[in-house]
């Protein structure tokens, strides 16, 4: 078993989990960089956290509306793919989640978000797998960081999960023990304790639902209502096939037995050919006797 720093506690490879001593939503003081504040440079997006795939934009600008029309706005601080700096003094120390929340907080209009400065971290982050995000960097690496840094939910998106895997994940941090507890949807709608709502996978998009009406916020109303179209006519032209394809057996099936009864009066008809000429092969036999037998020369 591996120590995580703080004397005769030890931590199980197998768990994912918080500093002990840091309630999630806040950064553990000791967790600071060698230089003070003044003499590190934070840089700001400079483009490398902007989605590269057309779908994964797609889908984290989808989540952003639909987070936006559930919360305030002006009372919520609500990101996507900003900086965010967890080590005080260590400019290396960052990432750029796909969304993250922190609730009753105002962020203004500052370009990076230094966690020792916002009082701690966001208490909500959503990723979604992309190419430059795979599932076992978001399942594995991103999982135990976001735990180290004390994030209490986080939510993992798979737009095209293989058949075997979940395409939503949901991590909350359990306040007692300290570690992540995981939450596989299996398709269906997994809540946000931060949110106060429920996330549910529509294809390859995630829905925030409002949780008066049981519909997706937004334009993901839209979007449902169109794949519910598009799922119907999916359908519809599936019986049709069916239908077509059952009507393709059942003339396939007709055409054996056709074909098997033709084959049939072909054995009898080979099979009454060669009776009729062992037939005439034995009346030949006979007449070829009788002539044997008949007295040759008149009779005295």
């Amino acid at each position: 078993m591996a120590r995580n720093g703080i004397a005769g506690q030890q931590v199980d490879p197998l768990a994912v989990r918080a500093r002990p001593a840091v309630p999630p939503g806040a950064l553990a003081p000791a967790v600071r960089g060698a230089r003070p504040e003044s003499e590190v440079h934070y840089p700001e997006g400079d483009g490398r956290y902007l989605s590269q795939n057309a779908r994964h934009l797609m889908v984290v600008l989808r989540l952003l509306d639909g987070i936006r029309h559930h919360l305030d706005v002006d009372r919520d601080t609500i990101l996507s793919d900003v900086p965010l700096f967890y080590v005080e003094g260590d400019s290396s120390k960052s990432v750029a989640p796909d969304v993250y929340v922190t609730r009753n907080h105002r962020f203004g209009d500052k370009t990076i978000y230094k966690v020792w400065k916002e009082g701690g971290p966001p208490d909500l982050v959503l990723e979604t797998v992309s190419p430059s995000n795979t599932r076992k960097e978001l399942e594995e690496n991103k999982r135990d960081l976001y735990a180290r840094i004390g994030i209490r939910e986080y939510f993992l998106f798979d737009p095209q999960p293989k058949k075997d895997r979940t395409p939503l994940a949901r991590f909350q941090m359990d306040r007692r023990k300290g570690m992540y507890r995981r939450t596989n949807s299996h398709g269906r709608p997994l809540r946000s304790e931060v949110l106060h709502t429920t996330l549910q996978p529509v294809g390859r998009v995630l829905a925030v639902m409002d949780p008066k009406t049981g519909e997706p916020y937004g334009r993901m109303k839209e979007i449902v209502d169109r794949a519910e179209k598009q799922t119907a006519r999916a359908e519809a032209r599936a019986e049709q096939a069916e239908k077509q394809t059952a009507r393709a057996e059942a003339r396939a099936e007709q055409a054996e037995k056709q074909t098997a009864r033709a084959e049939a009066r072909a054995d009898r008809a080979e099979i009454e050919a060669e009776e009729r000429r062992l037939e005439s092969e034995r009346l030949r036999q006979q007449l070829a006797e009788l002539s044997r037998m008949r007295p040759f020369g008149p009779r005295r």
